[in-house]
């Protein structure tokens, strides 16, 4: 599998579904709070900087990915849920991650685009460890219906992500 496009193709073979959101939060990027309680954004680096930082996010997370647990099948409910559950989790460092990052003006609205559809892949991989957890073999089928989007793979390409864009 290539590795460019792990948080779509691995959370699918690993988890046999993955990702969506409906949260306003997702398009926001984190930035630091300081001790007087006021918010400062993240740095501004260059589109290569931008597109090194990604790229090395993506490839960490992806090798991550790879080592978690594939369930034998969507009725392993267990199985599921902790699988899910792990990439849910790696998923949510990789975004705070990304969240961290301050691209540059001439790219911000693809690459909040960008955070945004990754936010939801993570929310959709959190829905997916419930729905095992409760046994709900229609949000299991759902989740794994949302998980064909392409979007993430999209925007990382337009972006010039090599290791996040297949």
């Amino acid at each position: 599998m290539n590795s460019t496009r792990w948080f779509v193709l691995a959370l699918l073979a690993l988890t046999l579904a993955a990702c969506g959101s409906d949260s306003a939060s997702d398009d926001k990027r984190s930035g630091t709070s300081t001790a007087a309680g006021t918010f400062s954004p993240p740095d501004t680096v260059s589109k290569a900087q931008l597109v090194a930082e990604a790229d090395k996010i993506c490839q960490e997370t992806g090798t991550k990915v790879k080592t978690i647990r594939r369930p034998r099948s969507k009725q392993d409910y267990p199985a599921l849920q902790k699988a899910a559950g792990d990439n849910a989790g790696v998923l949510d460092t990789a975004l705070a991650r990304f969240r961290g990052l301050g691209p540059p003006d001439a790219v911000k609205p693809d690459y909040d685009a960008f955070v945004a559809a990754f936010g939801a892949l993570t929310d959709q991989t959190h829905e997916l460890a419930d729905a095992a957890e409760d046994g709900d073999a229609g949000r299991i089928t759902a989740a794994f219906a949302k998980s064909q989007d392409q979007t993430p793979v999209t925007l990382s390409r337009k972006l010039g992500f090599k290791q996040c864009s297949g």
